[in-house]
């Protein structure tokens, strides 16, 4: 799943946005990824899956928020 989730980025520079190349969006223009196989698949926004990967579980209460203001970063 995290190699399938990776190359849907197009990962730059750390002082860089990397936006979400793949097609699935949500009407707001952030990214969607799906975890899990169907029927019982769940789509989650890419931006909470990156978090989850990189630093593990979200803290309860934590917004995770893009600090470029770029949905599909």
């Amino acid at each position: 799943m995290e190699e399938r989730f990776w190359e849907k980025i197009a990962v730059g520079d750390t002082s860089d946005c990397w936006p979400w190349i793949a097609r699935a969006h949500t009407p707001r223009g952030y990214g969607y990824f799906q975890i899990g196989r169907r029927p019982n698949a769940k789509m989650e926004t890419a931006h909470r899956v990156a978090w989850r990967l990189t630093n593990g579980a979200i803290p309860d209460g934590l917004f995770v928020l893009h600090s470029c203001d770029n949905p599909p970063c």
